[in-house]
């Protein structure tokens, strides 16, 4: 498990009420390494990627993104910066499935005036993601839901936690069938 502070679980109680936990448990896997870090960028995952114990792995999943949309960095030279560690996951692993934050706009944390670039951002890098994904040819999952159907605008105090910025239990819960559905589908 790579990534930042939603692939360690924060605004959870246990880290196994996250996307990962939740994968995991599904998948039954058996052994799991977390080197997911709260605040990581792009940039620090092939750091964390240098910490692995082993030199392949059944399944890697990669969530990170957010800190990179909330800091206004572009999308694509963000692509750019995970191209060869996606290379390099994928030497690592036959099943890497890679996902970002859905709508960075919706938290409530987010100030009003902030929430339509944020928005709008995030549909740029779901767009980056999955270009640099399919070109090195890795699972990306994409987790954007349409405002109008999205349950984190829907029902935010549901499905953030109290911090207004990371997912509850349920939040993890969206993202994790998202992966499953695509996982059934391959």
């Amino acid at each position: 498990i790579l990534g930042d502070s939603t692939a360690a679980g924060v605004g959870t109680v246990k880290s196994f009420f996250s996307t990962p936990g939740f994968l995991f448990d599904h998948l039954n896997v058996t052994y799991a390494e977390n080197y997911a870090v709260n605040g990581a960028q792009a940039k620090d995952i092939e750091d964390q990627v240098k910490q692995a114990k082993k030199e392949t792995y059944d399944i890697i999943l990669l969530q990170v993104g957010a800190n990179d949309i909330v800091r206004f960095h572009d999308a694509d030279t963000v692509a750019e910066t995970l191209e060869p560690v996606l290379e390099l996951l994928k030497k690592k692993s036959d099943l890497v499935i890679f996902i970002s934050a859905g709508n960075m706009g919706s938290p409530p944390a987010i100030p009003f005036f902030l929430k339509k670039k944020y928005t709008s951002l995030s549909l740029e890098y779901h767009k980056a993601f999955e270009t640099v994904s399919e070109k090195v040819g890795i699972m990306y999952v994409n987790t954007y839901q349409d405002p109008s159907v999205d349950p984190f605008v829907l029902n935010p105090k549901e499905y953030f936690s109290k911090d207004g910025f990371h997912p509850t239990t349920r939040g993890y819960h969206v993202w994790f069938t998202m992966i499953k559905e695509r996982l059934e589908k391959e």
